[in-house]
């Protein structure tokens, strides 16, 4: 399973991809460049990563982590939040990138030029394939499409195999949403959560049901969408009849509730 796209609403693992930057002309335009030629998307990045960063639950949401935050195994987020509460508007970066510092610029490059990562394109919505129509009520202002590096599609691809892709709606707090763009939707995040229909990640293909799981939260007082969310996600599923859950009417054997009404899909992958 992917995610494909990140619907997003506007309210008003660990030491991965280590990047050493010095303080040169090169090293600040390779960071400009980035946000200069995918301004939304880097805007977007930044405000996922500091909802984990401010999070109670921090020390579970932010993965992967910045090493070069961490010594002797000790996650230093006092020092990353203080760093990321000094980070300028986009706006203001581009028009003066010399007034960053050197950790800071150290940051950006690693959650922007870091090619194993993924990155989001804004895309209008009109351009977007959903899985069922969305209510008014949950229309975004913004789509963003996840690009996902190249070895990673492949592996998408090669687990697919011949087996039939379908599209679901994934909804969580906001402050999860760093992780699953950097390292998808795991299972093993969701043992301690509701198990109605048994352990796994729960999807739907009705946006109103994710809706649910989606609260608006705080994310970057300084992000040009807005500082508070509401996510929802539009995942790819490889269609596995033995490891994928759902109403079936050629294949009842899928549903673990027959007797739902619901239109839930449960990827256990």
């Amino acid at each position: 399973m992917k995610n494909i796209n990140m619907l997003e609403t506007e309210g008003n693992i660990d030491g991965v991809g280590n990047i050493q930057v010095r303080r040169d002309s090169n090293s600040v335009q390779v960071v400009t460049n980035a946000i200069e030629t995918n301004f939304k998307g880097c805007d977007m990045v930044l405000t996922l990563f500091i909802a984990a960063l401010n999070s109670y639950r921090s020390d579970h949401c932010l993965r992967p982590f910045p090493s070069n935050f961490i010594k002797d195994n000790v996650k230093d987020i006092s020092r990353l939040r203080n760093l990321c509460d000094k980070i300028p508007p986009l706006e203001e970066f581009l028009a003066q990138p010399l007034i960053c510092s050197d950790e800071m610029l150290l940051l950006l490059s690693w959650l922007f030029v870091e090619k194993s990562f993924p990155s989001l394109e804004l895309l209008p919505f009109s351009s977007n394939i959903l899985p069922n129509n969305i209510p008014d009520f949950y229309k975004p202002q913004f789509v963003f499409e996840v690009h996902y590096h190249p070895k990673i599609e492949e592996l998408f691809k090669f687990r697919k195999g011949d087996k039939d892709v379908i599209l679901a709606y994934h909804g969580s707090h906001i402050d999860n949403f760093y992780s699953i763009l950097k390292v998808g939707l795991q299972q093993h995040f969701s043992l301690e959560k509701e198990t109605l229909f048994g352990k796994g990640i729960y999807l739907s293909s009705e946006c109103s049901v994710s809706g649910h799981y989606s609260p608006f939260g705080q994310t970057w007082k300084n992000s040009s969408l807005g500082n508070k969310h509401s996510i929802i996600a539009i995942c790819e599923i490889i269609n596995d009849i033995h490891k994928v859950k759902c109403k079936d009417s050629d294949n009842r054997n899928r549903s673990i509730n027959e007797n739902s009404t619901a239109e839930v899909r449960r990827n256990t992958l």
